[in-house]
């Protein structure tokens, strides 16, 4: 977080440019799937946790509760 607010802006700065998080994130979520740098995944929570934060979709809600989607069992 702290290497990432030299690059893009300290979290909450009124000056910082746009960013695609999300988009960025689901293209390191996939470049971790094929190569398993573990490093993609950091990358990944930074940026979920600013996009939290600082999110600017036009929908943005919380409504908390159980979707009924839930990460499959794949082994042990």
């Amino acid at each position: 977080m702290i290497s990432g607010a030299f690059r893009y802006g300290r979290l909450g700065a009124e000056d910082k440019p746009g960013y695609d998080r999300v988009g960025s994130a689901v293209a390191r979520l996939e470049r971790y799937r094929l190569d398993g740098n573990l490093e993609h995944l950091v990358d990944v929570a930074n940026m979920m946790l600013v996009e939290f934060v600082e999110g600017e979709h036009p929908g943005r809600h919380w409504a908390a509760g159980d979707d009924g989607t839930h990460a499959e069992v794949v082994g042990r």
